[in-house]
């Protein structure tokens, strides 16, 4: 059974109901309802009607977290639970900021580009914070040997292996001697690509401690575990295409050779592994109570692409980095274009997906707390945005430049305006546990501890609004 929100038939009719009166209630005559029923509210029951509603900290906090979770400002911050406007225009809505120009900042890469704007922070319907993050955005040719050997295990955020990356000097395929250098388990992955592994920021990595106390009488030693931070471990991306110098240098299919997960400390600098430290995406937290008894994570398979002949976008959402003109090694003109297919488990890593610290409704937004096995761990819902995520077309977007209006076609491709464009997913909020099936004995003590750290984090769903 797969992770799916569903409501009772009853709280389904009362909600179309609530959404009907306010679309046809005068403004007037709401406000002076609204009035008259919290005067007739004895304060003390008005406080215990919406408990758990926010979390312990005040949602959305102008303050800086640390380098990875930046200071907001207040026109950026938007906390209405209806779903704002994309691309977003700051508060109040009619604010006039429809779009960012950014500069390239540096060698071939000095024109001005439109990004789409989005807010820097939204609430849940019960509050919880979905924030900007800046990653640590550091891209590099190769991991060092630990003790000597190029050989590393990617593991997800429990300590379960996704896959091996090794470096062979020699082909391991007689007939095509070519293919030397990096290998995601048994297939060869391409060589020379100067900006293959990325580090975007310390995501959530679990690991089991045993704990002993000697207690009673006679006195006995009694072992208990919980999971705790992992101080051992980084989050790489590695992505066999960028940077590649020529198509000879790498496989001609790549996607299912692209792996994140965590590797042992060691294979980074001790500067890089600093960086991450300082842009810490964190575990999350959360003081609601539960919504619904855990599901399986669901095992999504969102579709993105075009309609035929290109005509609009089918499941991608716009990211606000600049789109570079002139192309680097291994990068492909995406217009801004992200699909939401990345967001797929991956059979070939043990069905892997993404626990991701915020959304792509947020600027900055679409970063990977953790990582997760679809159809086996488990998800408790704590919270969920109401609304699908308005960040799917470019139809409303009005380009201008120093007060002059500007063509968009220059910048965006025509199927981003389209009528037939429709939101892909919904987010939703909540805790991930290991599946009990997928850990051993003491992970499975620890997972039953309170004492435990939780993952915490939001993940997307069908838009089935």
């Amino acid at each position: 059974m797969l992770f799916q929100i569903v409501y009772p038939a009853r709280a389904r009719a009362r909600t179309s109901t609530r959404v009907r009166t306010r679309t046809r209630t005068h403004v007037r005559t709401l406000a002076l309802a609204l009035a008259i029923a919290l005067a007739a509210t004895p304060a003390s029951q008005a406080a215990t009607k919406r408990p758990n509603a926010r979390p312990a900290s005040d949602p959305c906090s102008r303050t800086a977290v640390n380098a990875g979770i930046p200071a907001l400002r207040a026109h950026d911050i938007w906390l209405s639970s209806a779903a704002y406007r994309f691309p977003f225009s700051g508060v109040p809505a009619n604010a006039k900021n429809e779009v960012l120009w950014k500069k390239f900042p540096g060698g071939a890469r000095k024109t001005h580009y439109p990004a789409p704007n989005l807010p820097s922070c939204r609430v849940g319907t019960r509050g919880t914070e979905d924030r900007t993050t800046r990653k640590v955005g550091r891209y590099f040719e190769s991991l060092q040997p630990i003790d000597g050997v190029y050989s590393f295990t990617f593991v997800d955020s429990y300590g379960r292996e996704l896959t091996t990356l090794h470096w062979e000097e020699h082909s391991l395929v007689r007939r095509h001697p070519e293919r030397w250098g990096w290998y995601v388990g048994t297939k060869w992955a391409g060589h020379d690509a100067d900006r293959a592994f990325e580090v975007q920021g310390a995501g959530c990595k679990l690991a089991v401690l045993p704990e002993t106390t000697i207690t009673g009488e006679p006195p006995t030693p009694v072992t208990t575990y919980r999971w705790v931070r992992d101080p051992n471990a980084v989050m790489v991306a590695f992505n066999p295409v960028l940077g590649s110098p020529n198509r000879r240098y790498r496989p001609s299919r790549t996607s299912t050779l692209k792996v994140r997960g965590f590797v042992d400390r060691r294979a980074l600098p001790d500067w890089l592994v600093a960086e991450s430290v300082d842009h810490d995406f964190g575990c999350g937290q959360t003081a609601l109570e539960p919504l619904f008894t855990p599901q399986p994570v669901a095992d999504h398979a969102f579709k993105s692409g075009y309609g035929p002949g290109r005509a609009y976008i089918i499941g991608q959402y716009f990211g606000e980095s600049v789109v570079q003109k002139e192309l680097l090694p291994g990068e492909k003109p995406t217009h801004n274009n992200m699909p939401y297919n990345a967001y797929n488990p991956k059979p070939q890593f043990g069905n892997s997906t993404y626990a991701m610290i915020n959304t792509t409704a947020v600027a900055g937004g679409g970063m990977v707390r953790g990582v997760v096995r679809a159809g086996a761990d488990q998800f408790t819902l704590y919270d969920e945005f109401g609304y699908c995520d308005p960040n799917f077309t470019l139809r409303n977007m009005l380009l201008r430049r120093n007060g002059r209006r500007v063509s968009k076609w220059n910048y965006f491709e025509l199927a981003d305006f389209a009528r037939e464009n429709s939101p892909t997913v919904r987010w939703v909020y909540g805790a991930i546990d290991p599946g009990l099936m997928t850990i051993d004995l003491e992970a499975a003590t620890a997972s039953a501890n309170p004492a435990s750290v939780r993952m915490y984090a939001w993940l997307p769903i069908r838009c089935d609004r």
